[in-house]
Parts: C-alpha cells; sequence; structure tokens
C-alpha cells in the first residue's frame, strides 16, 4: 500500500544547490524514475515501512553559519538572500497581539501551503498562491520576538514549526476562547528572558517604502549561560506577579 501512496522516486542529472538546506531543480536532461526497478527500491522501501518514523534526520546543507552579534547584524546593509547567521541573544520581548495567520488547512498537491489567506466578501478565504478559496482554515505562528545581547536589539520572526517548539502549544489551541490572560502569561513565561543561540536568515527587504533587514529564524537552541541564570529569572518573574 505504502508503495503506491508514497512511491520511491529516483532523479538523475538535477542541479543541486543550496536553498535554507539542500534543494534539487530540474534542468532539460533532468530524469525522473518512479518505483524504479533496480534493488535499492525494495530496501528502501522496506527502511520506509519499519525504521523512518523513528529516524532522526539532520538538514543536509554545507552552508556555515557566520557567527555575528546584533550590531553587526544591523550593519549588514546589503546582505546576501537569505545569508545564515548565528547569535547568542535574550528573548526580551513576545509580540502576542499579532502572532499568527490564517492558511490552508489542507494539502495542495501533496503539500502544505503556507500562504497567508485573503477574506473574502463571500464570507470565505482565498489563497492567492493556490487559486483556491475555502471555509475552513487553520492559524498558523508568525511569532514577532524582540532579542537582545549586549550590543543591542532586534525584531526577529519565528514562523510555524519553530514557534510551536519554543511555545510548546499549537497556534489552534492557543487561539482557542477558553484560553485565559493567566494562561497565555504562563505560556510567555516559559521563554521570556531566556538566551538562546539563534541561526537566523537575513535578507534585504522593504516596508512601507523603507529598505530594512528581514531576520527569520532558522533553528534555536537554549545556550549553556541560560541554564546558570535559571534561578535569576525564576525569582525576577515571581517578584512581577
Amino acid at each position: 500500500q505504502l508503495a503506491v501512496t508514497m512511491p520511491i522516486l529516483a532523479v538523475r542529472k538535477a542541479k543541486t544547490a543550496e536553498f535554507r538546506g539542500r534543494t534539487l531543480t530540474s534542468v532539460p536532461s533532468t530524469q525522473l524514475f518512479v518505483a524504479p526497478v533496480v534493488p535499492e527500491t525494495e530496501s528502501l522501501q522496506i527502511w520506509l515501512t519499519t525504521t523512518e518514523a523513528s529516524t532522526s534526520t539532520a538538514p543536509l546543507t554545507t552552508q556555515a553559519a557566520m557567527e555575528k552579534n546584533i550590531a553587526d547584524i544591523h550593519a549588514c546593509t546589503s546582505p546576501s538572500p537569505n545569508q545564515q547567521i548565528a547569535t547568542i541573544a535574550t528573548i526580551i520581548h513576545l509580540n502576542m497581539e499579532n502572532y499568527c495567520y490564517l492558511a490552508l488547512s489542507r494539502l495542495v498537491n501533496n503539500k502544505q501551503c503556507r500562504k497567508k489567506l485573503i477574506s473574502s466578501p463571500d464570507s470565505t478565504w482565498h489563497c492567492s498562491k493556490c487559486n483556491l478559496a475555502t471555509t475552513t482554515c487553520d492559524y498558523r505562528y508568525a511569532l514577532h520576538m524582540m532579542v537582545e545581547d549586549q550590543t543591542g536589539t532586534i525584531w526577529v520572526t519565528a514562523f510555524d514549526d519553530v514557534a510551536l517548539t519554543l511555545l510548546g502549544v499549537p497556534t489552534n489551541a492557543l487561539k482557542e476562547p477558553i484560553r485565559s490572560t493567566d494562561d497565555l502569561w504562563n505560556i510567555i513565561k516559559q521563554v521570556l528572558f531566556h538566551t538562546y543561540r539563534f541561526i537566523f536568515f537575513v535578507s534585504p527587504s522593504t516596508y512601507k517604502g523603507k529598505e530594512q533587514l528581514s531576520c527569520i529564524v532558522h533553528s534555536m537552541a537554549p545556550a549553556e549561560q541560560d541554564v546558570d541564570h535559571a534561578e535569576l529569572i525564576t525569582a525576577f518573574l515571581d517578584g512581577t506577579e
């Protein structure tokens, strides 16, 4: 059954590149083989049905992130598109007034579309990318955070996967009416004033006619000094309640 719904695909003579990881691009000479009759197909199909779900993976990328502080990031007047930058910073503010958006809840061509939906006059939601209208949709994170190090502050954005890992609560659950202000504050306390090692995708962008930097969080992990400061942070938060 899996061989029918998820067949093995072999790619020959494709172009490899770096864009948020390793990518494959077809060229005129590219050849695609669905369920090729070779010994590797059977062994790979067995792997998919037995151990694939419990196997951890890592992005196939050869691009190393450049270590910079926040002042260095602001000084990047013309970064290359999707330049990877690593920095250690502390989350000092979460914008919870506008932290999510609506997107399609169903798969389109076996892929999850993440384009923001537009409200239509007929009470439906329209996706300009897929050219589809729907009445059912899901909330997805676009969490704006201010982070700080010893050189300054900067606004960054964490999208669905990263924000879900950070907050530990699915977006739809966070939007439920039963959520109280205390519930939301307890979630925020788990990450506020904690220090992480961030990997950013930094790109030039334009907002209201002004050029600025777009910092998208690619990944983040607790920094070592965050463990040392845990008791101090807890005491500070308890004193503000």
